[in-house]
């Protein structure tokens, strides 16, 4: 059974008034329900196209940002019990012609769901490599907010469950509301799914903007050890003591993707070399809980440079050299523990350089790693699999 939506145009100042007019009638030839929502845009003809198409406007007087058009529309459609909001792009470049593919997917079964329409395009050649890393800057600082992977995480063509979102506690002056609002629905544990749209490259299709200051904000928040706001319950893992392979295979299992296990290695090696002083092992989870890593990897990958007294070694002398110029070669009782505070600051000094160079050399070598013998397994798997059908076919034959 689908579940009850509705299209949510914006409309701001500076949007053309072809290409929304444009995009009003594309959506019609679709479906009916379609609200648009006039940020103080001064399209003075807007009001008579929507009452000629019959089409439901609101209009606000002064301007509110994309924030105040997502909690006029979400309030609005929450009273007529709306289930499901899809936001339109009103620069046209998205294909209202798609939203039948989003439509089908709106189903009872998923409540606490958030489509996001990843756009393909072939971008055009003015703005081609600043677009391409633009959107992989967004999908990549996604994931450090989230854990989650998205190709287009800033994508407008977008469907929110409205009951879900009209509880996330956000104020209309956000300055970037659609990260913003997605990132926050992830931490209160909704579902996200993507599904590939169409996109026109045309002349006038400029990059996404990223606002940097968002993304600073929402890491931050992430790794600070304070409570997230959670509407729905997520997935729990249940733990036996009497049946402990099911948590030991979760653990091997957990993010193994070479990519993840790259990162889980370079999380856990950067924490061991930093002069935490028996505060490694809490760390070390800590950021792979968050950053939703591997955490057996980055639990067990620390030993080596927690145990073995060649890393602080090699820190100490490394800020010994960056402080006097010089190797520490007097290793006396004044040296070692009367100016133990100095050893201590050059230990930090040193690490500092030598943690970043020892992470990537240990995700370098996770990374090709973890490649080369998935790989190998995945041979043998499919080598095991055509030996045995080979056998039923001689088994068949005779």
């Amino acid at each position: 059974m689908i579940r009850s939506f509705c299209c949510v145009l914006p409309v701001s100042v500076g949007n053309d008034p072809a290409m929304i007019r444009q995009v009003i009638e594309r959506t019609l030839a679709v479906t009916p329900n379609l609200l648009v929502v006039d940020d103080a845009s001064g399209d003075s003809g807007l009001e008579s196209f929507c009452c000629e198409k019959g089409v439901e406007r609101v209009l606000h007087e002064t301007a509110t940002g994309i924030g105040g058009i997502f909690q006029t529309a979400a309030a609005l459609l929450s009273r007529r019990g709306v289930s499901c909001m899809i936001t339109l792009d009103p620069g046209s470049h998205c294909f209202p012609e798609d939203l039948p593919r989003f439509i089908s997917y709106l189903h009872k079964k998923e409540p606490y769901t958030i489509t996001i329409g990843c756009r393909d395009f072939p971008v055009p050649p003015q703005n081609g490599i600043a677009g391409s890393w633009k959107r992989k800057l967004t999908s990549f600082l996604f994931r450090l907010e989230t854990g989650l992977k998205s190709s287009d995480a800033g994508s407008p063509f977008c469907v929110y469950p409205v009951h879900f979102i009209k509880r996330l506690k956000m104020g209309s002056q956000v300055r970037d509301y659609r990260m913003e609002l997605l990132v926050r629905a992830v931490w209160a544990n909704v579902n996200v799914r993507s599904l590939r749209v169409r996109f026109a490259a045309t002349q006038e299709a400029q990059p996404d903007r990223i606002d940097f200051l968002t993304h600073l904000k929402l890491i931050g928040l992430r790794l600070l050890p304070c409570k997230k706001q959670t509407l729905c319950s997520g997935a729990k893992f249940h733990f036996s003591l009497l049946h402990p392979k099911p948590f030991f295979d979760y653990l091997l299992k957990e993010n193994a993707s070479p990519g993840e296990l790259a990162a889980a290695a370079f999380t856990g090696t950067y924490c061991a070399v930093l002069p935490l002083f028996g505060l490694h092992t809490p760390v070390v989870l800590y950021f792979a809980t968050v950053f939703r890593l591997n955490k057996f990897l980055a639990f067990m990958i620390q030993h080596p440079f927690v145990l073995l007294p060649i890393t602080p070694f090699l820190c100490i002398e490394l800020g010994f050299l960056m402080r006097h110029g010089e190797w520490l070669t007097d290793i006396s009782l004044q040296t070692v523990f009367y100016e133990i505070h100095y050893r201590i600051l050059e230990w930090l000094l040193g690490s500092l350089v030598l943690a970043p160079v020892f992470a990537v050399l240990s995700a370098v070598i996770t990374y090709f790693s973890a490649a080369y013998l998935q790989k190998k397994i995945r041979l043998n798997f499919w080598a095991k699999q055509r030996k045995i059908l080979t056998e039923n076919k001689t088994d068949t034959k005779e």
